[in-house]
């Protein structure tokens, strides 16, 4: 067992994310441990409250976090959930290996703020004007015929049938292609397209014919055929999209499927494989992320490159080659975990993200293009809640009118 100042050393390292799986294991087994248990109740404390910086402590949603974190452990270990600010020995007794998950948790999203201190704060302008709240799971299918259908509001089961093809809304609003009966899907099939696309404040998920599964971001739509041919299978995508490729035997070169995603300036093939492409056409690149197997990234222009798992090629229409970088893969794929997480963002990236997911425009009144931003936050609240944490770093502040969001400094 190791001793006091070495299981210290070992918490803040994880509350950094910078513990290996071993130090984990030894960290949550020591947990239990009834010498250790007034130890951790001081730790946790210490690192939720005292860990954030001293301009943050003093703000109204610092203590409402808080709060709300003390409530979710409390419904979690079955106490009462008017828990007073400071909780007893006897409320983490036996409760101290899971609050100190979900409070670690907590604690690690206070690490990403800049501690810099402002001598004077701005009070939030936005706060008497009416909320706007996030978005959520809604799109539009596209059938072969131009027909519409609202997957938003389309009840559960069978939606449409086409070529011996049917697709189905599941009770948990995912989109699934069947073939029906073997045979009955013929090769117009192959040349019948669909497309679903997701507003501004929108998301969903969908399960091809080949059984590959696509998550749509906010402002984004995939165009496929409910049939994919032997040669190929090939989708165009505008926007984001994470990509989970399923491995299909066919009459490829190496004896497999490929599987192609089409975008303006690029084409991404893989055989089977998990990856993120951005492709929003008002960002100022093409970001193609890969989590696992591998992807070949060519540039219509002429350049192209193979990824390795943890890369990101990045493509823009002024270039004509393929940069390779080591991937965020946090960052890059937050919005699929339903989380804002910026890393030394410019504010112009974070507020197209909000922009797209809330449904707002954007209105500058100062210039800050140099300004940026550590946080980490979730998706599914309001937007004046995701505005206050940004202001906290003393870079930005906000304005609603309506649906325009005001950025000054």
């Amino acid at each position: 067992m190791k001793d006091s100042q070495e299981l210290t050393r070992l918490f803040k390292r994880y509350l950094a994310d910078e513990c290996s799986e071993d130090e984990k294991k030894l960290l949550f087994e020591s947990l239990s441990a009834e010498e250790f248990r007034s130890l951790y109740l001081q730790l946790i404390e210490e690192n939720l409250e005292l860990n954030a910086d001293e301009t943050l402590q003093n703000q109204p949603h610092v203590g409402e976090i808080l709060q709300e974190a003390r409530k979710n452990i409390a419904e979690r270990i079955g106490e009462p959930p008017s828990i007073p600010a400071q909780m007893s020995k006897r409320f983490w007794h036996w409760s101290i290996p899971a609050a100190a998950v979900i409070l670690c948790t907590c604690a690690i999203t206070f690490y990403f703020f800049r501690a810099e201190k402002v001598s004077e704060r701005i009070p939030a302008a936005y706060t008497a004007a009416p909320d706007i709240e996030p978005g959520g799971n809604k799109a539009i299918l596209t059938l072969a015929d131009g027909s519409k259908i609202s997957l938003t509001d389309a009840g559960n089961g069978t939606l449409a049938r086409e070529q011996g093809v049917s697709v189905t809304k599941s009770a948990d609003g995912q989109i699934t292609y069947n073939i029906e009966q073997a045979g009955n899907a013929g090769d117009s099939a192959e040349d019948t397209f669909n497309t679903i696309a997701t507003p501004r404040g929108g998301q969903y998920n969908v399960v091809l014919p080949d059984g590959s599964r696509i998550w749509l971001n906010a402002a984004s739509s995939i165009t496929y055929p409910v049939k994919f041919g032997k040669e190929q299978r090939r989708i165009v995508l505008q926007g984001e999209a994470y990509f989970e490729v399923a491995r299909q035997q066919g009459g490829g070169r190496s004896g497999k499927i490929p599987f192609i995603v089409a975008t303006a300036d690029q084409e991404v093939e893989v055989l089977g494989t998990h990856f993120n492409i951005n492709g929003y056409t008002d960002e100022p690149m093409v970001k193609t992320t890969l989590l696992e197997g591998k992807v070949r990234v060519s540039q219509k222009s002429g350049g192209n490159a193979v990824l390795a798992p943890g890369q990101q090629s990045r493509t823009s229409r002024d270039r004509n080659n393929v940069q390779v970088v080591n991937a965020d893969l946090k960052a890059e794929m937050a919005w699929k975990s339903n989380q804002f997480f910026f890393e030394d963002e410019p504010i112009e990236s974070i507020m197209r993200q909000i922009a797209r997911w809330y449904d707002v425009e954007v209105v500058y009144k100062d210039d800050l293009k140099n300004k940026t931003v550590w946080g980490s936050m979730t998706r599914f609240s309001n937007i004046s809640k995701v505005l206050n944490i940004i202001e906290q770093t003393g870079n930005v502040h906000f304005k609603i009118e309506g649906r325009q969001v005001m950025v000054m400094k």
